[in-house]
């Protein structure tokens, strides 16, 4: 009996460990993502999720006040979605306001430009 909880504890602990995700770094990206504004859908544009190896970097995002913080974890899987993330803003935020920003793991952020 004492084996299967020795198994099961090993288990668990490989199970937990293998969810974690890594974030990505904002030098890590291919090339430094720009961002648009069309009425109230803001879209990311990145040349490259790519990170070399089989690595790839998928986004997610929130809204905190007027910024849109966007930021990346690591996947080994290519995204079937072309090179934009797109987020439709809240009707009430007002556009003019906005910020973009990439989040890195370590919480540091970095502006990301409107594209002119």
């Amino acid at each position: 009996m004492k084996l299967f909880y020795n198994i099961l504890i090993l288990a668990v602990c490989a199970g937990v460990t293998g969810c974690h995700k890594a974030g990505v770094r904002f030098t890590e990206l291919h090339t430094a993502p720009i961002a648009t504004m069309t009425n109230d859908l803001v879209t990311v544009h990145f040349q490259g999720f790519y990170l070399g190896g089989e690595n790839w970097a998928e986004m997610k995002s929130r809204m905190e006040g007027t910024t849109l913080c966007v930021s990346g974890y690591q996947t080994s899987t290519e995204p079937e979605i072309d090179r934009d993330y797109s987020v439709r803003l809240p009707a009430a935020l007002n556009a003019q306001s906005l910020n973009v920003v990439w989040v890195n793991p370590d919480g540091s952020r970095v502006p990301i430009p409107f594209a002119k």
